[in-house]
């Protein structure tokens, strides 16, 4: 008998250590929130200051050999929201180089079957598209396009490489770099290449947007050479995708814009 107690106090005593090891504290918490991966950056109409999508760089930042993986994850942010009656267009960047490799391009597609989201959601932003490299993919971005998805030039900077890409009829959109978009509010040079590439993207109806926008200057800029879309760290950091469900408009639809920072103190503002 007292056997049998002493093996019962060892097992109680043994499921309390781990119950009490499982058991996260408050900063344990919050650590793990911590550690979530924040990769979604809303992007916002230039004019109305409106939301109007989510820009998801994984299969940039993140440079591996599966990037089906990281598509996948983009799929259920998008069947996440559409459950919640949110259909949010969303924008995956990726290198033309994944769609050069056979098998991968095997998977993405396998991927996007299996997802069952609506058609029209989907735009891939390609990023490093020359004129070889857009030869040799015609075929895969034709397959992608006939399940809806639409295809865009990144990080447009201005090379003849670029200008060759732009009258090809598979893109429907441009990003213009943050170079590009500098450059041209300086010199007469960048400023005409940058009316050329608006030009041609107004007589196509492309849709055109400006990435990494922090500054003020850099969003004036943008509205007011009439780019359709913005998206930077300015307008609004990278969120979750369960912060996207609440984003109604962009934090600068009330934001007093200075083209230069102001020397003058405020009230109540401390030095």
């Amino acid at each position: 008998m007292s056997h049998s107690k002493g093996i019962y106090s060892y097992v109680k005593k043994l499921v309390s250590r781990k119950a009490l090891a499982n058991q996260s504290t408050p900063e344990q918490a919050h650590h793990t929130f911590a550690q979530q991966v924040i990769n979604l950056e809303p992007f916002f109409c230039n004019q109305s200051h409106t939301f109007q999508g989510v820009i998801c760089k994984d299969l940039l930042t993140h440079y591996s050999s599966n990037p089906s993986m990281h598509f996948k994850e983009c799929l259920n942010n998008l069947a996440f929201w559409h459950c919640h009656g949110r259909a949010i267009h969303t924008l995956i960047p990726m290198r033309v180089d994944t769609l050069l490799d056979p098998q991968q391009t095997h998977l993405l597609k396998s991927c996007l079957v299996e997802s069952y989201l609506p058609v029209g959601l989907i735009s891939i932003p390609l990023s490093g598209i020359t004129t070889s490299s857009l030869n040799n993919v015609e075929s895969t971005l034709q397959q992608f396009i006939r399940l809806g998805v639409k295809f865009e030039i990144y990080d447009f900077s201005g090379t003849k490489e670029e200008f060759h890409c732009l009258e090809s009829p598979f893109f429907k959109g441009v990003h213009f770099s943050l170079t590009l978009i500098r450059a041209a509010s300086q010199t007469s040079y960048s400023s005409e290449i940058f009316q050329k590439v608006l030009s041609a993207s107004l007589q196509k109806k492309f849709h055109t947007y400006s990435g990494g926008i922090s500054l003020v200057h850099d969003f004036n800029f943008a509205r007011k050479n009439l780019i359709e879309f913005c998206y930077g760290p300015l307008l609004m950091p990278a969120v979750t995708k369960y912060q996207i469900l609440r984003i109604k408009d962009s934090l600068i639809a009330s934001m007093h814009k200075l083209t230069t920072p102001s020397t003058k103190m405020k009230d109540g503002e401390i030095l």
